[in-house]
Formats: structure tokens, C-alpha cells, sequence
């Protein structure tokens, strides 16, 4: 749970907050939730509880975007890493909700 609160303040370096939290686990995390989804419509579930699944892992996916941005600013490195990881956390959360 402190590792969950470090990343949503921003407390965590840049590089574990994007690559460790949103890269891996929300891959991993958007992966299974919607392979999850689409066993639920296989399976004649309301396609509403299908959507549900699917969009499960959105609270990370919001945390690790909100963290990866506050860590962004406090970066010591080169200020173009910091934007760079900036834009590439919000079209990579985008993607994680449509996968």
C-alpha cells in the first residue's frame, strides 16, 4: 500500500513510476482484465458486466498517470526525459483503456 501511496504523490524515481508501475503492471493488469472481459462475453455474461471488467484496472491506470506526472516534476535529470515521460504515460493510459 506505501508503494501505491509513493507513486500517487509522486515520491517514487520517474524511471520505477513509468516503467515498473505504468508500463509492467498496467500491462499486465489492463491484460488480464480484459482477457477477463472477453471470457465474460464468451461466457453470455451482460455486456455490461464484460465493460465493468474491462475498465476494472482504470483507477491504477489514473494513479500511475497522476504519479508518473508528479514524479516528472520533481526529476533531477534532463528536463526533456521528464516531458518525454509526461506525454508517453498519457498515450500510453489511453491505450490501456482501449486493450
Amino acid at each position: 500500500m506505501r508503494a501505491l501511496a509513493d507513486l500517487w504523490a509522486g515520491r517514487l524515481p520517474l524511471a520505477v513510476a513509468f516503467w515498473t508501475h505504468a508500463v509492467l503492471i498496467g500491462l499486465a493488469a489492463n491484460a488480464a482484465a480484459t482477457a477477463a472481459s472477453l471470457a465474460a462475453v464468451a461466457a453470455d455474461l451482460p455486456g455490461g458486466v464484460a465493460l465493468a471488467i474491462h475498465l476494472s484496472p482504470l483507477p491504477y491506470t489514473i494513479a500511475c498517470a497522476t504519479g508518473v506526472w508528479r514524479s516528472a516534476a520533481r526529476h533531477k535529470g534532463p528536463a526533456l526525459q521528464a516531458e518525454a515521460a509526461r506525454a508517453a504515460v498519457l498515450v500510453w493510459a489511453g491505450l490501456m483503456v482501449l486493450i
